[in-house]
């Protein structure tokens, strides 16, 4: 599996780099990391929680108004073996997480 960095819009406007895999990256709609700074280590992004026929996913999302952020919409990740995708329906989310 391939990993790189991509940029991540926190909820206080400020741009950091994340760790995703490849297929994440495609599915998230991040960019390119730009090498500014990484999220702290106790900071968890936002993601969105989805499920297909028989697995459960989650992915990294660029900011909270996208369309992708509803519930009821959907995402694609690749399959590591490069053989297809496989769609999930978006069943929840979870907001950006910081310590105090």
């Amino acid at each position: 599996m391939t990993y790189g960095m991509a940029n991540y819009t926190s909820d206080d406007g400020r741009t950091y780099g994340i760790r995703l895999s490849a297929e994440h990256f495609a599915a998230s709609g991040l960019s390119g990391w730009d090498g500014v700074r990484v999220l702290p280590k106790k900071w968890k992004p936002r993601v969105v929680h989805g499920v297909s026929a028989d697995k459960q996913h989650h992915i990294a999302l660029v900011r909270p108004q996208g369309g992708l952020f509803a519930t009821g919409t959907s995402f694609s990740v690749a399959l590591v073996d490069g053989s297809g995708t496989i769609a999930y329906t978006v069943t929840g989310r979870t907001g950006e997480k910081r310590p105090l």
